[in-house]
């Protein structure tokens, strides 16, 4: 996207805002730190507009391992059936490849007349927006920035630090290999309005329960490794999150992908999740995105994401997934 390009979409969403009153918000289904930093971001910018928000949780449970974050509060623990969406005159979709991230739950456009425009940072976004403003970059709260700043909007603390934690997770720490130069620069920039910031993500980082590490190690014993050596695949069934007694909270805080890569010989990692028995939720992680592309894994599934961040949904058993996601990742690499 040219900067012309940027500039004329940012313009076409804030006229689209200024012309509405009531505005709601959502987190994409299990939410991240980008999701929930992007929704705190936005919120806070429109109620500097004068405008009504609502923030919801969606199809997932509030991630309570991120109420730390400041305005955390503001974020309702309800459902897309909770509400009436006649109440609403926009829906912003942040963070949200296709309308199967807005929700799993219901069909938005189905199921309402609401202008939505979508603001994220997945290059296999489905475009499902009135108003499409998709940026190839590592966070959608580097989108935000940039955005607000062509808005001229002041970065107020809170927006520093819900910024930063969205950045911070979405590129591993600033490790992944399509961290940006400019998202360093705007790091540094949210780190000197408020150093509180680095703060926020030590805490972040230190959410474990007891029951985080039994996950941790259901997720190391069941590895399979495939394509000759190069790829690791770790399956979890329902059946044994229930024998645990492990939860979503004991898993939000969790990153299996970013653990099992740190072997040296597995370029590629993928972790089966069975949520709920029969629903599979599938991760994928790359060494290196140009040589081992995971983004075009999850599309086999229907799913999306990055070169070496991705994933998707599965409705079949376990075994079924395990045998389809070895499949398609031994035929492509």
């Amino acid at each position: 996207m040219t900067e012309n390009d940027f500039e004329k979409i940012g313009q076409d969403i804030l006229e689209v805002i200024q012309k509405s009153k009531n505005i709601l918000l959502h987190l994409h289904p299990s939410p991240d730190p980008d999701s929930v930093g992007s929704a705190l971001v936005m919120a806070e910018v429109l109620k500097g507009l004068g405008k009504e928000v609502v923030i919801i949780a969606g199809d997932s449970p509030l991630p309570m391992s991120l109420s730390f974050l400041p305005n955390f509060n503001w974020i309702k623990d309800e459902g897309w059936t909770d509400l009436d969406l006649n109440d609403f005159d926009l829906l912003i979709a942040q963070d949200s490849g296709s309308l199967e991230m807005v929700s799993r739950e219901i069909n938005i456009k189905e199921n309402s007349d609401l202008k939505i425009v979508v603001i994220d940072h997945h290059a296999t976004n489905t475009l499902y927006g009135d108003i499409n403003l998709v940026v190839e970059a590592p966070a959608t709260t580097q989108v935000l920035f940039k955005l607000i700043s062509l808005w001229g909007v002041e970065i107020s603390q809170t927006i520093a630090v819900n910024m930063f934690v969205g950045l911070y997770a979405d590129t591993g720490g600033f490790k992944y290999d399509y961290t940006q130069p400019e998202t360093l620069a705007i790091a540094g920039q949210l780190i000197a309005k408020n150093h509180e910031a680095l703060k926020t993500v030590r805490t972040m980082q230190m959410q474990n329960t007891p029951k985080s590490l039994d996950y941790k190690m259901l997720a190391y014993k069941n590895i399979n490794i495939c394509a000759g050596g190069r790829a690791a695949v770790s399956a979890i069934s329902f059946g044994d999150l229930e024998d645990k007694k492990i939860n979503t909270e004991d898993t939000e805080s969790v990153s299996l992908g970013n653990d099992l890569l740190s072997v040296a010989q597995w370029q590629v990692i993928a972790t089966l999740v069975e949520k709920k028995s029969g629903e599979i939720k599938v991760s994928l992680r790359s060494k290196n995105g140009e040589l081992y592309n995971v983004a075009e894994i999850a599309q086999i599934f229907g799913g999306g994401g990055h070169k070496a961040a991705a994933g998707a949904k599965l409705e079949v058993s376990l075994e079924e997934a395990l045998e389809k996601v070895i499949m398609a990742i031994e035929n492509i690499f």
